[in-house]
């Protein structure tokens, strides 16, 4: 867990939240779902001060386009057919 803390890539705060967003997204295409997200104590008290520790967005989707170029198609085409502007998408990559 070290390295998702040092690089930004783990927000404990919005685990529990995005866990129930993609259980509803799974549910939704008709997959089943075991694995129940629980936070313990210990899981807490370990965090310690890192449990409010923020993804950083813009380096994330910057490395992600960087990285997969069907990522950054995507996003282009999301430009190109309006449901994104160029505005916004410069705004997040800063």
């Amino acid at each position: 867990m070290n390295g998702y803390f040092r690089n930004n890539l783990l927000e404990p705060k919005s685990l529990k939240v995005r866990h129930n967003e993609l259980v509803n997204e799974m549910l939704r295409r008709g997959y089943k779902h075991n694995t129940p997200l629980e936070f313990e104590n210990s899981i807490l008290e370990y965090l310690g001060n890192r449990i409010d520790n923020k993804i950083n967005k813009s380096l994330s989707l910057n490395t992600l386009i960087d990285k997969c170029q069907l990522c950054k198609k995507r996003l282009n085409k999301m430009v190109e057919i309006g449901m994104i502007t160029k505005e916004q998408v410069e705004e997040m990559l800063k």
